[in-house]
């Protein structure tokens, strides 16, 4: 558990015994075991020790919470961008979840706790806005195959400008002719699963899986990466989107809740992941009043009601 902080070995004044001791040097890799048991005599704590001295679990850096007063046992975040923001030295049990995301159909991950949510199909929701960068999700409507709420498209824009459109590939596409896939691969035939288009100086322009573009002045980065992960014809991308305000990484994801890869790849969507939000700007959208972060508006907390044609619990602890 992220709650237990402490390691405690407990090691005995008497040390080893003569047997004991030449079992061990008879293999050189006990040799500091040895040295510690028969140095130390008393629990000692291993861990990450924080600048004002608060000792943390090892396992705790680089895990996407600001465990220390200054974030230092996080290199991708700072006290800035961690929205929550950070401990104070004598309250280091309050660890801050950073990273937050939405992905299924769709639940939103923040910290240790999960909540499912139904935005409503073929509208623009804003999920995320600060400093005048704005994250809108589109729910794809598959009825009457599912009623369930994948994501299929993302729009980033500024100051209320599109900048940014990613669009999921019709999952029909990664379905066919599948056994030509090996010689596709081979000769770089691999279908996009994420369709990207960015505005540049030329105007709207289609991304290429592994390039990176710098937008609205260069105070914004682009990087288009295709990953590990095979999705039939293609393959499993990733946009990253990097700027001083907002940082998120859109996807392209299997439908996972289906045990066979038909329905898998027919069902393809777009999961999301925040990356970094600035503290400095004041923060909205759909997800942060879901997290607690700013105060709920009707209009959200509707969107937590099941709609009647559907029943399950939307909340996992």
């Amino acid at each position: 558990s992220r709650r237990s902080r402490f390691l405690l070995v407990s090691l005995f004044a008497a040390g080893p015994s003569r047997e004991v001791k030449n079992a061990m040097y008879a293999n050189s890799r006990s040799v500091i075991l040895l040295a510690l048991l028969g140095a130390l005599h008393s629990p000692i704590a291993v861990g990450y020790t924080c600048i004002c001295g608060a000792a943390i679990d090892d396992d705790y850096e680089n895990d996407g919470y600001c465990d220390c007063p200054e974030c230092e046992d996080e290199t991708a975040w700072t006290c800035a961008t961690c929205v929550p923001g950070c401990p104070t030295c004598d309250n280091v049990e309050s660890t801050i979840a950073c990273a937050g995301s939405s992905g299924g159909d769709p639940f939103t991950h923040f910290g240790n706790r999960s909540v499912q949510y139904w935005p409503p199909f073929e509208t623009r929701t804003t999920l995320l806005e600060v400093g005048g960068m704005k994250l809108d999700g589109v729910v794809q409507d598959r009825r009457p195959d599912t009623d369930n709420r994948w994501f299929g498209k993302f729009i980033l824009s500024s100051d209320d400008v599109d900048i940014v459109r990613a669009r999921v590939v019709p999952g029909q596409a990664l379905l066919s002719q599948e056994e030509e896939e090996e010689d596709d691969d081979e000769a770089g035939g691999v279908i996009d699963t994420l369709l990207v288009e960015a505005k540049l100086e030329g105007g709207w322009q289609n991304m290429t899986s592994q390039s990176n573009h710098l937008i609205l002045d260069g105070q914004a980065a682009l990087d288009f990466e295709t990953r590990k992960g095979k999705f039939g014809k293609g393959r499993k991308q990733a946009l990253v989107i990097k700027s001083p305000h907002m940082s998120v990484t859109i996807e392209s994801a299997k439908a996972q809740k289906f045990p066979d890869e038909f329905r898998q790849l027919k069902y393809v969507h777009l999961d999301m992941k925040v990356d970094g939000l600035s503290k400095e700007k004041a923060i909205t959208g759909v997800l942060p009043q879901i997290w607690g972060l700013v105060p709920m508006t009707p209009t959200v907390e509707a969107m937590l009601k099941k709609p009647e044609s559907e029943a399950a619990p939307n909340v996992l602890v």
